[in-house]
């Protein structure tokens, strides 16, 4: 049975080629006229051989990789190509035909050869199939028979028959080839799904302004995704790295390998601390950094971190405080907040009373000097209670004028401006952070 099989294994490339077009290669005669040949400054010492030929896409190969250059000149309908100085094997191939030696050649520098190739006419070249074949996606290059050409799919052309070997090849994906058995006017039509050389990773992370880096790169912020064939990671491992301040970092490795689609969903744990705050008051505000956290009593666990606390209450002073949060530690804050309308009120009772008591003790004082006997007679007693009314009056202004002192000083240490509102002026506290 092996013996067999290694039998089958030989044949199959005589086979496979039984159904090629083939090659007539022929040595010209130096041309008397006519030949024009440009002085090659790339490469001075190389020999230079002529091929003439009417079949386009013709590729040469040297025994000894000793061709330097070689070119179509469309003009002359012939090749030019430059080899190095040294005995080689001169062999021609191109798509659908079998390759063929020209011949064995030891030439010196600057010396030149002339062939001619031509297609080979025989029976069985008179065989042909219509082949087409498409893939998913498309744009894969194709080989036929282990020969390069030029086409890409989908492909639709007119082959030999025969036994004939397909590869297609395209960055990022797996290449495949199979071994046709085309019929003779009988058309083929093939589609072939390729399958991925890449693998498909996306990255979601909370929160959204995590850093995301592959093997130590940054890919992008809150999500990264490599899919398809542009951005699709080609098989290895990898390692995934998420960020951010006050977090711990989260690290996966991935071994990814072709068709995988890996997803990636993590919301960071945050490094906290508590903080607990009672403002004697209920209900009062908690605005942390600007941001209004809650009301209180507070009890809340936060981002470590340096906080600036404002508390506010109507119709009570602010309380301000600033603080370190640190990892697995508890904060507490108790503050009395002051009622700024209980300490202002009784000021500005006692302030107008008391200007009513200095208005009316100048105005006794006035009408007392005004109500004097005149001509020879005694003081009244109007006249005699007029020192003690202006100087009750003048202590009622003085304790107007003091307790209105104390109301501005507590205002202005306290930041209290009056906000005007349709039914009158509103005291409210400001603070500027």
């Amino acid at each position: 049975m092996n013996k067999l099989f290694v039998l089958f294994l030989f044949l199959l490339p005589i086979c496979a080629n039984a159904q090629l077009r083939e090659f007539e290669v022929k040595e010209r005669e130096k041309p008397k006229s006519g030949t024009t040949v440009q002085a090659n400054t790339e490469y001075p010492d190389n020999a230079l051989i002529f091929v003439y030929s009417s079949l386009k896409d013709l590729n040469f190969r040297s025994s000894m990789q000793a061709i330097s250059k070689q070119s179509y000149n469309q003009s002359l309908n012939r090749y030019e190509i430059f080899v190095s100085p040294i005995k080689q094997i001169l062999s021609v191939m191109s798509f659908n035909f079998i390759a063929s030696d020209i011949a064995t050649i030891s030439p010196n520098p600057k010396e030149t050869f002339y062939f001619s190739v031509e297609e080979k006419f025989t029976e069985a070249s008179l065989g042909k199939t219509q082949l087409k074949i498409s893939t998913n996606p498309a744009d894969f290059g194709l080989e036929i028979n282990d020969l390069e050409t030029n086409y890409k799919t989908p492909f639709s052309r007119e082959v030999n028959s025969g036994l004939t070997k397909i590869t297609l090849k395209k960055e990022k994906y797996i290449p495949f080839d199979t071994l046709l058995n085309l019929v003779p006017n009988k058309a083929m039509d093939l589609t072939f799904t390729m399958k991925p050389l890449w693998g498909d990773v996306s990255v979601t992370a909370k929160p959204e302004t995590a850093q995301i880096f592959l093997d130590d790169k940054l890919v992008g912020s809150g999500k990264a995704s490599f899919t398809g064939a542009e951005t699709g990671l080609l098989p290895a491992r990898y390692t995934v790295r998420i960020e951010q301040l006050n977090h711990y970092t989260y690290t996966e490795t991935l071994n990814l390998k072709s068709g995988d689609d890996e997803k990636i969903e993590v919301e960071l744990k945050p490094m906290v601390g508590r903080v607990k705050i009672n403002s004697g008051t209920e209900s009062a505000q908690v605005i942390l950094n600007g941001a209004a956290m809650g009301t209180t009593p507070f009890d809340k666990d936060l981002l470590i971190g340096d906080y600036n606390l404002l508390l506010k209450k109507e119709g009570f002073r602010d309380e301000v405080k600033q603080f370190k949060l640190n990892e697995n530690t508890t904060e507490e804050f108790k503050f009395e907040m002051t009622n700024y309308q209980k300490v202002l009120k009784p000021l500005k009772t006692k302030a107008v009373f008391a200007y009513l008591i200095g208005i009316a003790g100048v105005g006794t004082g006035i009408v007392s000097l005004d109500s004097r006997e005149v001509a020879n007679r005694k003081v009244s007693f109007a006249t005699q209670l007029a020192p003690i009314s202006f100087g009750v009056g003048g202590i009622g202004l003085i304790s107007g004028i003091v307790y209105s002192s104390k109301i501005k000083k507590y205002k202005r240490d306290w930041n209290i401006v009056a906000l005007p509102t349709q039914s009158g002026a509103l005291i409210a506290l400001r603070h500027n952070f």
